[in-house]
C-alpha cells in the first residue's frame, strides 16, 4: 500500500508525546482524519470539527506540512504502516502517534 493510502484510508486516535512522556490528555483532540485530496479534519474532545489541510513536502514522501487554525507544522514520518502513523514535528521533536480508530 502507497504512503497516500496509508494515511488516509481511516480516522487515526491521537497519542502524544513531549520529551518521551505522554502528554495525550493535555490535548483537545479526540481524532484526527486525512483526505487523498489534502484535506483534513481534527475532531476535538467536545465534538467540535477543525478542518485543514496537508501535504508532502519531499519526493520520498517521509515529510509532511500540515495547515490549521493554529498555522503550519512540518513533520517527519517515523512510522508508518496499516497499524500505526508515527510522526516528528520537525521543529520541536514532540512526536503524534496515530493509531487505527475501531470501526
Amino acid at each position: 500500500m502507497d504512503k497516500s493510502t496509508l494515511i488516509t484510508r481511516q480516522p487515526f486516535d491521537v497519542k502524544i508525546l513531549a520529551n518521551g512522556r505522554d502528554v495525550t490528555a493535555t490535548s483537545p483532540v479526540a481524532f484526527v482524519k486525512y483526505n487523498a485530496d489534502g484535506t483534513g479534519t481534527r475532531t476535538l474532545n467536545n465534538g467540535q470539527v477543525v478542518s485543514g489541510s496537508w501535504r508532502f513536502i519531499n519526493p520520498q514522501q517521509t515529510q509532511i506540512e500540515v495547515h490549521g487554525p493554529e498555522g503550519t507544522s512540518r513533520w517527519v514520518i517515523i512510522e508508518l504502516s496499516e497499524a500505526v502513523y508515527r510522526k516528528a514535528n520537525m521543529d520541536t521533536g514532540v512526536e503524534f502517534i496515530h493509531l487505527p480508530r475501531p470501526r
